[in-house]
Formats: C-alpha cells, sequence, structure tokens
C-alpha cells in the first residue's frame, strides 16, 4: 500500500529525505491554493533504493515508490507548518499595519534568498 493510499483524512502529507542529492528539499503534497490543503502534515520518511535523484512534487514521490526507487515510512507524526511560500503564490503581507493581522499576514514580503519572514 502506497503512503498516498494510508494517509489520514485531513493531513496534507511532507516528505523528509535521507541519502537524497544535496539539492532536495522537503515535498508537500499540497499548498494552501489548493482545496484539499491543511497545515497539519503527516511525515513520511523517504529514503532511496536506486541512485538518488531530486524529486520535486508529491506525484513525483508517489512514481518513483511505484517503480521501486524509493521506500517511503509513514510515521505517526504531525507537524503543523505554516506555509508562507508556494509555486504560484505566497501569504500576503500587511501594508497598512492598522489592525492585527490586518490584509495579510505578513510584515514584509518573503526573503527566500535570506530565509526570512516577518
Amino acid at each position: 500500500m502506497s503512503s498516498a493510499t494510508r494517509l489520514g483524512r485531513g493531513f496534507s502529507s511532507i516528505y523528509l529525505f535521507s541519502g537524497g542529492t544535496p539539492d532536495q528539499t522537503p515535498v508537500l503534497s499540497s499548498a494552501p491554493h489548493r482545496p484539499d490543503f491543511s497545515p497539519a502534515f503527516r511525515v513520511h520518511r523517504v529514503s532511496f533504493t536506486s541512485t538518488p535523484r531530486k524529486l520535486g512534487s508529491a506525484a513525483s514521490v508517489q512514481a518513483a515508490e511505484r517503480d521501486g526507487a524509493i521506500r517511503t515510512e509513514q510515521t505517526n507524526i504531525v507537524v503543523n507548518y505554516a506555509v508562507v511560500k508556494w509555486p504560484g503564490g505566497e501569504m500576503p503581507n500587511d501594508q497598512k499595519r492598522e489592525t492585527y493581522l490586518g490584509d495579510g499576514q505578513l510584515l514584509e514580503p518573503v526573503d527566500v534568498a535570506g530565509a526570512k519572514v516577518s
């Protein structure tokens, strides 16, 4: 049974890699702009059974699992991650700063290069 099939309701998935490529980042199964998004992520540990390659989406993780290129282990760990930037969007920043959370939850745009969120 694949990790996608075992996923509990109400959770997104986060895939954490060991022994992957140096530029491999965690992969999230959903983002805030999608109707299936939840900030509660079930942790899946991923290890390669063949030559590591960068995987960039939940679909590519699931395909690699089906092909036997990786092994995934669904854990009982659920983490609450705030996703502030995603492909095609990001959390709005509050430019008015008149009321709590105003028109956005961020005080400044996300600084990806500096790894800073305010």
